[in-house]
């Protein structure tokens, strides 16, 4: 972060009080959040234009970003256990403790985790889109390489009734689609 220059130096000990006037008017827990609303006010008199209208008005949204930010990377940083976390340079060991593998080396090469992942994820928040278990069957299946003959052919359709699924699902999903 910039440093604060003398005039905005000053502009933070004249309007200290702000930091309580915030945590009181949005229910802020002060002793909780009293730096992260003293980190909002240093960048709002570090980017306060006073041609825009008031510090006091300008600097109460940028100390309510700044611990909106706070609690969404709360949020998402306590979605996942810390302890359910592996990274692929996570070492492993046997019970025995003969044989010490990275979790990572445990994948062939031609393995890509992250884009298998996230494309496993966008799979299943697409079918949960779509309450038609014929339709789900067609968009697992699609994502898996299948071509509309071979889908048709595993789930026992024509070829046909596949194009109008798959229309309806492009209809359902539109909104979705990169």
């Amino acid at each position: 972060m910039e440093h604060l220059t003398s005039t905005q130096q000053k502009m933070v000990e004249d309007n200290h009080k702000l930091i309580y006037g915030a945590a009181h008017k949005y229910k802020i827990n002060l002793e909780e959040y009293y730096d992260v609303l003293a980190i909002g006010l240093c960048k709002a008199a570090m980017t306060f234009d006073e041609t825009k209208g008031q510090f006091s008005t300008f600097a109460y949204i940028i100390m309510l970003n700044e611990y909106n930010g706070v609690l969404r990377h709360n949020k998402t940083s306590s979605v996942i256990p810390a302890q359910n976390i592996v990274s692929m340079n996570t070492r492993m060991a046997s019970d025995d403790g003969d044989c010490v593998v990275e979790f990572g080396d445990m994948f062939p090469d031609n393995v890509d985790i992250e884009k298998d992942t996230v494309e496993t994820d966008y799979i299943r928040f697409l079918c949960k889109k779509i309450s038609n278990p014929q339709e789900q069957e067609v968009i697992k299946l699609l994502a898996d390489g299948f071509t509309q003959s071979e889908i048709a052919e595993r789930i026992g359709v024509s070829r046909q009734r596949i194009g109008q699924l798959m229309n309806k699902i492009r209809a359902k999903l539109g909104k979705y689609a990169a």
